[in-house]
């Protein structure tokens, strides 16, 4: 894996909360507010915004990176000698997480009270943190007797960032085994620990002598690339009765009278889809309800088994914004 690190910019920005102005008063005020602290983060606006720095800075040649490929966070700070805070560091370990295209938001609500002296006048000011794609709004805030200038209200604060090349799905080969236990050990793996092999619902992968006349078992393996261009981004599965001598059957050839007799899995690239796929699951149902994607973002393909007994099984896939620099 290719590191790369280099900074993006952000800032520091002291908001105004309040500014109340008791000069004219003889008398102490009892001030009560509600300050929303917390952030929230847009992996979209922050993976352009990181792809957008490393093109710059590789055409200005401060950096080397490979044309075509799309980087995501590794890590992510505030630069040494800048201040940061607990929402700020909360907010850039989700540049490093699991990306989703929605937006993360966490925020919470507190009540504070400020007095503000007879003849005297107070403004309280809230430190912001502000990226593409990240804003936060941090605990810290400050008072002062009159308003912060121009010049003190912004902060130019870099985020050191390292990077990695993504990985994307580029290819998915079919595979046969007599025996389930030659399963390829990179196969896609299915939901809750069950079965991978594509007919396992007609009798396959049962098979412990191969000499025994069952259908063979057969496997999803996939192909990985770092190169946008490669990757794909949707999976078709075509069930129908014309063979075609370029494709492996997932039935293997099975079939039966008024069966589908040939499966075949598509896999597709579009050149102008942003979402490429990234990793792939199968997912086998003793029902009809749609398959359940909780923590894949991407789609799924039609049942592979329509038409024949069994299950119902559909191929499921994440994916991920390309940004290739």
């Amino acid at each position: 894996m290719s590191l790369v690190s280099f900074p993006i910019p952000a800032k520091f920005i002291w908001s105004l909360v309040f500014d109340y102005d008791n000069s004219a008063n003889d008398g102490e005020i009892e001030y009560k507010i509600t300050v929303e602290q917390g952030g929230s983060y847009t992996s979209k606006d922050f993976s352009e915004s990181v792809a957008s720095t490393a093109r710059r800075l590789a055409e200005e040649g401060h950096i080397k990176v490979e044309a075509g490929l799309s980087f995501g966070p590794v890590s992510a700070s505030i630069s040494a000698g800048h201040e940061s805070s607990k929402e700020i560091n909360e907010m850039l370990e989700n540049t490093t997480g699991t990306q989703s295209e929605g937006t993360v938001t966490k925020y919470q609500k507190e009540e504070r009270t400020y007095r503000i002296g007879a003849r005297s006048r107070l403004c309280l000011y809230q430190r912001l943190f502000d990226c593409p794609g990240i804003s936060v709004s941090a605990s810290a805030s400050r008072t002062t007797p009159k308003p912060l200038t121009a010049q003190e209200i912004e902060e130019d604060v870099p985020i050191d960032l390292t990077v990695a090349p993504k990985t994307f799905i580029k290819d998915i080969k079919v595979v046969y085994t007599k025996l389930e236990s030659e399963a390829p050990a990179d196969r896609v793996r299915a939901n809750d620990g069950l079965s991978e092999d594509i007919g396992y619902d007609n009798n396959r992968g049962k098979r412990t002598d191969p000499d025994d006349d069952l259908r063979s078992c057969v496997w999803l393996v996939p192909e990985t690339t770092t190169k946008v261009s490669e990757a794909l981004t949707i999976v078709d599965i075509v069930l129908t009765w014309q063979p075609d001598p370029d494709l492996l059957d997932l039935a293997d050839d099975g079939g039966a009278p008024g069966e589908y007799k040939y499966r075949y899995i598509i896999p597709v690239r579009q050149s102008n889809q942003s979402m490429h796929i990234t990793k792939l699951m199968l997912y086998r149902s003793a029902d009809s309800k749609e398959p359940d994607l909780k923590g894949y973002e991407g789609r799924h393909s039609r049942n592979i088994n329509q038409g024949r007994d069994g299950g119902w099984l559909y191929l499921i896939w994440d994916t991920q914004r390309a940004n290739p620099i």
